[in-house]
């Protein structure tokens, strides 16, 4: 049995100063310069990092998964100091949380200097990994065709990165059926070894880091997505987790602060999905395997939402701004502390 303590909600009012232009898109290689930047303006509070998995330290096309972490102990984890991550570009042609997490780096740096109470407060508690791309193979595909909607999608092996991670649904569904244990459960080894090398990386990632909360930034549909993504059928049905109203508290948290998205404005091409409150269970939207909203929670008992936004490659300086607007701005801060136990019953 685990028991967490002390969870409570920290509202975050933002303003918006960024020192980096809102007309570009930036290649893997500004990332990095602009992490190296962050890090010599900010040594205090920041850190950098890379993705690896065994002794492979680069994507296939040789681009390296680049992290910058930020809090009052960020090269380090600090007992009782929550672990937060935001992931972007996990499909190369969904664009907008890629350049949105690189500003949010610039941001946080900028703010601290500024002697913002909020990011102080902010980075004394918290200790947040910002992954701007983990499918930056692909980006490079979709940088080069911005005319044609999902080419780049995919890794540089076609395969769709948020289909790849090893299904444990399967074994959830088993375990609650069976009473067996419904959290940590291991993927088979088989399934580990025919993973994308980038998927691999963020497992290894979450096997070293003990990660509490994390947030994906997507391009599509406007929504905040909760687990699980995949039904006992197989066919678009409602599965949830056994925490999941932790899982609808954090969506409608999150949906609150975004007025568009809680309205359950429609935003991605000729959609006719709508979200009520501007949320939604994975698999009631549609089922599908090798999710990582629902991998982290039953693997390392990490809790994953999805945050879909639009998907555009155009007026990027308009789209930017707007949706800065309504993420970060106007959004709340979620703080867990506390200490995961074992007690025996």
């Amino acid at each position: 049995m685990y028991c967490v303590f002390g969870l409570f909600f920290v509202p975050i009012v933002l303003s918006s100063t960024i020192s980096i232009s809102w007309q570009n898109h930036h290649s893997q290689a500004d990332i990095e310069r602009i992490i190296k930047r962050v890090i010599e303006k900010c040594p205090d509070i920041s850190y950098a990092y890379y993705l690896t998995t065994g002794r492979i330290t680069t994507t296939p096309n040789l681009n390296r998964l680049f992290v910058i972490a930020f809090g009052k102990y960020a090269n380090t984890s600090v007992k009782g100091i929550p672990e937060f991550k935001y992931i972007a570009n996990m499909h190369g042609d969904e664009v907008v949380g890629r350049e949105l997490l690189i500003r949010l780096a610039v941001y946080l740096c900028d703010e601290f200097i500024s002697q913002n109470t909020f990011v102080h407060k902010l980075l004394n508690r918290t200790r947040i990994h910002i992954l701007p791309s983990m499918n930056p193979d692909g980006w490079e595909v979709a940088a080069s065709n911005k005319k044609f909607h999902e080419l780049g999608r995919c890794n540089s092996r076609k395969v769709d990165l948020n289909r790849d991670f090893p299904d444990l649904t399967k074994k959830f569904y088993i375990n609650l059926r069976n009473g067996g244990p419904l959290d940590h459960l291991q993927p088979d080894e088989i399934d580990v070894e025919k993973a994308q090398v980038e998927t691999r990386m963020v497992m290894e990632w979450l096997e070293k880091i003990n990660f509490v909360l994390g947030a994906n930034i997507h391009g599509g549909d406007l929504v905040a997505n909760y687990p699980f993504d995949k039904s006992i059928t197989g066919n678009s049905a409602e599965s949830i987790t056994p925490d999941n109203p932790t899982f609808v508290e954090l969506a409608e948290s999150y949906a609150d602060h975004h007025p568009r998205m809680k309205k359950g404005i429609k935003k991605c091409y000729d959609s006719d999905n709508h979200f009520s409150d501007g949320i939604t269970n994975g698999a009631r939207w549609y089922s599908l395997n090798g999710v990582n909203v629902y991998f982290f929670p039953i693997w390392h008992y990490c809790v994953e939402f999805r945050i879909q936004k639009i998907v555009s490659w155009s007026k990027i300086d308009m789209i930017l701004r707007l949706i800065w607007r309504h993420i970060f701005e106007e959004s709340i801060n979620l703080h867990w502390n506390g200490v995961l136990i074992m007690l025996k019953v």
